[in-house]
Formats: structure tokens, sequence, C-alpha cells
């Protein structure tokens, strides 16, 4: 309840912006580069499709379901901090994803790491809008089809909301916190196997002693 207190909260800070023709960085100017650049409030939600469309370019082999997954949550804990400006309806659109399933389809290849991981959450802001590629019940088919298949509503950004999902740093920290446990695993695993192996061998224990 507190977090959709916060979230409601900041997208009426948002909203004012818009309402009142403040010029503020990313609502209603151009990104980067183009940030003095004023964009008329008639296409500020243009703005934000074109924003997550431009930056949809990376490559390569997919990332992993579980670091997809990672990243659908990661993004979603940063959407519960109340910070991001977005509407209740994005982060409910990542809790509908996760719950069913849908896994968007994110080449591991493209994110420059700077300003964060631009071009993998462009491919997670497809599906949620209905483009894209998803992995759904095992197949890999349309965003819009796995989003339909799994009763999930087609995300409609606003202004705001293309940048919010685009910048942050979630696929690097996914692939972190999947490859930490996956080093402790292995290091418990290293420990299971030694003990085994010295039992087997009828091993001395004396060596072990502190």
């Amino acid at each position: 309840a507190l977090s959709v207190k916060k979230i409601n909260a900041c997208r009426k800070i948002v909203e004012d912006i818009i309402d009142k023709n403040i010029v503020r960085y990313g609502i209603n100017t151009g990104f980067g580069k183009f940030s003095s650049v004023v964009i008329d409030k008639k296409d500020t939600v243009l703005l934000q499709k074109k924003i997550v469309l431009s930056h949809a370019v990376g490559v390569g082999i997919p990332l992993s379901e579980d670091v997809v997954r990672g990243i659908m949550l990661l993004k979603l804990n940063s959407f519960l901090q109340g910070y991001s400006g977005v509407r209740i309806e994005v982060a409910e659109t990542l809790i509908a994803m996760i719950n069913k399933n849908v896994i968007p389809f994110i080449p591991e290849k493209g994110s420059v790491g700077a300003s964060g991981d631009l071009a993998p959450l462009s491919h997670m802001a497809l599906v949620m809008t209905g483009k894209g590629k998803a992995y759904f019940n095992g197949k890999l088919i349309r965003g819009k089809s796995a989003m339909n298949k799994a009763g999930i509503s087609i995300l409609e950004l606003r202004q705001k909301e293309g940048l919010a999902i685009l910048n942050g740093t979630q696929v690097m920290t996914s692939m972190a916190a999947v490859s930490l446990l996956k080093a402790a695993n292995l290091i418990k695993s290293a420990d299971i196997i030694g003990a085994m192996s010295l039992e087997a061998l009828k091993g001395s224990l004396s060596p072990f002693d502190a």
C-alpha cells in the first residue's frame, strides 16, 4: 500500500509538469545531447514509444530465463521505490508478466552500461507494449501473442515511462546476482565432492586438523 501511494504521488508530479508545460528532461525534452530540444506537448507520448524502438537493437543469443526474470523483478523493485514517475499500471504489468511467466526475448549484447542497460531493457519494454518476442509455455512467439495468451493487458506508454523502463542497471545486476548464486552453489558442491571423495578413498582426517 505504501509503494502504491509513493508511485501515485510521484506520477502526480509528472502530470503536473505536463499540465503546466514545465520543461523537464525526458518528459518534454529530447534525450542525451538533445536534452535542450523541447518536445511539443502533443508529441510527448510518441517520444516515449520512439525511445524504446530506437534502442531495441540488441544482438546475439538471448539471456537465460533466470536472468530475465531477475531483470523484471529488479525493475519492479525500482518502480516500487516511488521515484520513477511511472503509473501504477507499469508496475502491475511487470507483476503479471512475472507471475504468468512471460519471458521477454532479450539479446545478450548491446548495452554500454553507461546510462544503464538501455538496449536490453528496451527489449523488455517491447514485450510490455505488445511488440518484440517472448517465451511463453516454452515457445518463442510474438510479444503481443504472449501477452494475449497470458491474459495481460498491453501497456500504452505515457510521458516519462519509456525512459523510466530503459534507464537502469537491472540487467547487469541480475547477471551478477545469478552468477553469485551459481558461485555459492559451486563452492558448496566442491566441498561436498571433496568430502565424499575423501570418504571413498578412506583418506586421513588428520590433514584437516585446525
